[in-house]
């Protein structure tokens, strides 16, 4: 079977007392206050990084800006900042894995 590595955060939501975690899947909690380790805080902080140094007068020209970076984002660059390899070098750099 194909190992399945489910990375969870330390959320009360994300425990239980008792569970039975199938042989081909391991649980990987991150340590407190560990955003690098969340693949989703990359891809926000790539969106921030385009929208940086900008005014805006208004709510809606912000929303309108955050959409547009959004609709950007192409299959590579979610993947470069999402996929399997970030969070491995992510993880060997944080010392958990």
């Amino acid at each position: 079977q194909q190992m399945h590595i489910i990375q969870l955060d330390n959320s009360g939501a994300h425990t239980a007392g008792d569970i039975t975690v199938p042989g081909n899947i391991q649980l990987l909690f991150q340590p407190p206050y560990a955003p690098e380790l969340n693949p989703i805080e990359r891809l926000w902080k790539f969106i921030k990084d385009q929208l940086a140094w900008q005014l805006w007068t208004d709510l809606e020209e912000l929303t309108s800006a955050i959409e547009f970076q959004i609709r950007q984002l192409t299959r590579p660059i979610v993947a470069s900042l999402t996929g399997r390899d970030s969070i491995l070098q992510a993880l060997c750099v944080s010392g958990i894995f």
